[in-house]
């Protein structure tokens, strides 16, 4: 049975560690029935994905991970113009867009609509792992609270700019964490990229904040972003509110 190519393989720990955070990874390994322990200790989510691609890849099961990351993340990459994902036919041992019958017709049928499939998925896939790398400031924040969903509040603090800190947060770095830190679960909503150029970008982006009692706040905040140089990393500049 063909396995992903490598520029595939990396495409998927793109998506995974882009609309993933850890928390949702090892739930993922759950899903797949799979003790995330048995995947990686590793503690960050660029890290954790590798080890994760790494492992179901060694065992033969990348389309199963793949498809269930599909799943999971439709509206995202749908978000992104990705096609479907071809689906695996274990009779036929070869990969169809849907179960086809009727003979040789069928088989025929199914493997013209298979090449077809095949292309498409492999194009709009690569298409869309160009608009994943221009669009960097949706992974910015993307990254950023998924260290608040994940209690890593002092390195989500690095990304805050000097002046937005004495603006938005002059008390400091305790109460900054306490803040994030009293809320069971950071989920992003919706996410969209108003303005981006080389060195600023606004991003709006809409927060369900799961306290420990279970009640759940929605918050919209707008996201001014900077950066000396295109290649450098972003920083959050301001927010509104």
């Amino acid at each position: 049975m063909a396995e992903l190519e490598n520029e595939q393989i990396n495409e998927l720990h793109t998506l995974i560690v882009r609309t993933y955070n850890l928390r949702e990874m090892k739930e993922l390994c759950q899903q797949m029935g799979v003790n995330w322990e048995d995947v990686s200790a590793e503690t960050t989510v660029p890290e954790f994905g590798r080890e994760l691609v790494k492992y179901f890849e060694r065992r033969g099961r990348l389309f199963e991970l793949r498809d269930q990351v599909w799943y999971e993340r439709s509206t995202v990459i749908q978000n992104y113009g990705l096609v479907e994902p071809i689906t695996h036919n274990d009779d036929q041992d070869t990969y169809v867009s849907s179960p086809t019958s009727g003979g040789h017709i069928g088989c025929w049928v199914g493997g013209v609509i298979f090449v077809i499939v095949l292309a498409l998925f492999w194009y709009g896939y690569s298409d869309a792992q160009k608009q994943l790398e221009l669009r960097d400031s949706e992974a910015f924040v993307i990254g950023y609270f998924s260290l608040q969903d994940n209690i890593n509040c002092r390195d989500a603090w690095e990304r805050l700019s000097g002046d937005y800190r004495v603006n938005k947060h002059s008390t400091g770095l305790t109460p900054y964490c306490q803040y994030w830190n009293s809320f069971r679960k950071v989920e992003i909503l919706k996410l969209e990229v108003l303005d981006e150029t080389d060195t600023t970008a606004s991003v709006e982006v809409v927060l369900a904040l799961t306290n420990f009692d279970n009640t759940v706040a929605n918050q919209r905040i707008t996201y001014s972003l900077t950066r000396l140089a295109g290649t450098d990393p972003w920083i959050i500049a301001d927010s509104n509110p």
